[in-house]
């Protein structure tokens, strides 16, 4: 079974920001943002994408010093 490293708190990732360089926070699920009640929808693979390399979790990331918003895909 496929499981993200950030939703289960295996590691941290840190991504800088392609506008202004300063450090993003990651704010979780991309799928949590989708409507009111998904981020209380319970999380299984099929949440997860596929592609050819494997399984991952979009999660979404914001930049606090330029309001910058990106979407990096996490290797599950």
């Amino acid at each position: 079974m496929n499981m993200c490293p950030l939703c289960n708190g295996f590691s941290t990732v840190y991504y800088v920001c392609s506008t202004c360089g300063s450090e993003e926070k990651d704010l979780g699920r991309v799928a949590d943002y989708l409507d009111d009640y998904s981020a209380y929808v319970e999380f299984d693979v099929s949440d997860q994408m596929m592609n050819q390399k494997g399984h991952y979790c979009s999660h979404m990331f914001y930049c606090e010093t330029c309001g910058n918003e990106e979407v990096q895909s996490i290797q599950a």
